[in-house]
This record gives structure tokens, C-alpha cells and sequence, in this order.
């Protein structure tokens, strides 16, 4: 299994098998609240790893290859990296960091679901020179988190637990994404859970947004409940150098519920940052 060790702990981390070209920017995606790298589609991440059916999507649902490496990366204290999780983005940005910089990896797309969101843009708002780009997906600047979710994760866990994930899918979506997300989310722990929570309501970058001037797209379900596409075609505009893409028939996990859809637009993005294409065009 890899694991990369950092300052954070021993992180596992999930890996295409993609041999990267010199120079040419990889992906590394950091999942949501009470998530793991298997939120991720099979198809992104699957040559290498020997327990993808444990993910939220199964092969018949996942998409297809990237064409670039990526690395779907278990934040501290989730799945099965060591470490301690935490209640605000900034300690999981360290531990993004530390990836980053145990890998040596040089020029890094930065990929956040929803609270991984909040870390990729603390990541930018550091200038870390290896951040090639960003990419937030189910996400904005800032995200309010009911009092009645903290209420409910803290005295119904379970119920709670059960609820959230249900609302995060489109009416469409298979019943399977709705039973693995309520399985890897509970069995995320209370506490773990109630952090992450924490940390997705405290963090705050609309003042921020002005200066952050790494290249950025942002993705959205049109069809999110959890976090409005609104919110992240705000933050789209606020970003200097932003795209957006709001993708129809998806809610909180677009990039599950759509993976096709939702890898083109990642590839098209990468193009954008490759020194080859860039130079021949």
C-alpha cells in the first residue's frame, strides 16, 4: 500500500499508475467531511489500488482514465492514513503541504471536494510554489453549516449521518452512492466527523479571493442542495483567473454522479497549464 510520511503522519494515498511527463502538472485531490480517497471515481485512480470496490463508485459507474497521474490523497486521521484529524482547513493544508513535498512533486493541480475546497484555498492563499492549479468542486469561499447539523452529529449521530449523505445526491443517482456515502461517512467516527464540520463552517475566503491569483476552475452540480451552485459561481467571479463549469443532473458530487463530464473538464484545465500546449499554441 502508499504512504507518503509527512510531518502530519503516514498518509495513504491512492495512484493511477500514470508516469508523469517532465514538467507536465498531476493532479492531487483532497476529499470532503468524514470522505477518503475511495469519494473519488475508480476509473481516476483504480491501477493502482487493489481495494477500489470499497469506493463510492463501482466500474460500471467510474468513468474513464486520466490521462495524467493522480493521486486521491487520505487526509489525516481518515481511511487509513495515521495522523490526527482536524477542526479547521489550515491543519489539513499542512498535511496537503507535506504530500506535496514528500512526493516531490513539483507542479501540482490541487483538487478539493467541498471541505478539501477550504484547503486548496489555503494552500493558494500560502503561494506555495509547487501549485500549478487549483480545482474546487462542491465548494465556495465560505460554507454555512447549520447549528441543527452540529446539534444532530453531536446527540443523533446516526440519523444525522444518514440524512446528510442522503441529500447529497441527485434524485437520480444510484441507491449504491447513497449507501456507501452513509457507510464511509459514519464510519468516518463522531468526532472525526464533528471536525470536519467545524472546519468547513469556520473557514472564510471572500476577502481573500482578490489576491489568490493561482489559475482555478470551479465545478458545481446544478442540482447541489448541500452547497448551491450560486455560491460557487461567486467564488468563480471573485478568483482573478477562474473558470467555472456548472454540470446538470449532479448534486454534491458531480465529480462522482458525472465523471466523464466532470474528467474532461479536468483534462481541458490541465491542458491549459502544460508547457507543451501552451508553447505550440
Amino acid at each position: 500500500m502508499p504512504y507518503a510520511t509527512t510531518p502530519a503522519g503516514r498518509l495513504y494515498y491512492h495512484h493511477n499508475g500514470v508516469p508523469g511527463a517532465p514538467a507536465a502538472p498531476v493532479f492531487v485531490a483532497l476529499h470532503g467531511a468524514g470522505g477518503q480517497g475511495r469519494d473519488w471515481p475508480e476509473a481516476w485512480r483504480h491501477r493502482a489500488d487493489p481495494i477500489g470496490f470499497l469506493g463510492l463508485s463501482q466500474a460500471r459507474f467510474g468513468g474513464q482514465p486520466l490521462a495524467r497521474p493522480f493521486y486521491a490523497l487520505d487526509l489525516p486521521g481518515h481511511g487509513l492514513s495515521g495522523g490526527e484529524s482536524c477542526d479547521h482547513v489550515s491543519g489539513y493544508a499542512d498535511a496537503a503541504i507535506g504530500f506535496i513535498e514528500a512526493l516531490a512533486l513539483r507542479r501540482v493541480i490541487l483538487i478539493g471536494h467541498s471541505m478539501g475546497g477550504g484547503v486548496v484555498l489555503d494552500v493558494a492563499q500560502r503561494r506555495h510554489p509547487a501549485l500549478a492549479g487549483m480545482v474546487l468542486i462542491g465548494t465556495s469561499a465560505a460554507m454555512a453549516v447549520p447549528d441543527s447539523v452540529f446539534d444532530g452529529l453531536a446527540n443523533a449521530y446516526t440519523a444525522t449521518v444518514r440524512k446528510l449523505s442522503g441529500y447529497c445526491w441527485h434524485p437520480s443517482a444510484p441507491v449504491f452512492y447513497k449507501a456507501k456515502g452513509f457507510e464511509r461517512m459514519h464510519g468516518a467516527g463522531q468526532d472525526t466527523v464533528l471536525g470536519d464540520f467545524k472546519a468547513s463552517a469556520t473557514f472564510d475566503f471572500r476577502e481573500a479571493l482578490g489576491a489568490i491569483e493561482t489559475p482555478a476552475l470551479v465545478i458545481a452540480g446544478l442540482d447541489d442542495k448541500m452547497m448551491p451552485a450560486k455560491h460557487a459561481e461567486r467564488t468563480a467571479v471573485g478568483l482573478p483567473n477562474a473558470r467555472y463549469a456548472g454540470i446538470a443532473g449532479a448534486g454534491h458530487f458531480p465529480h462522482v454522479e458525472r465523471p466523464i463530464e466532470v474528467g474532461r473538464h479536468l483534462e481541458a484545465f490541465a491542458r491549459t497549464l502544460d508547457p507543451q500546449t501552451a508553447s505550440a499554441a
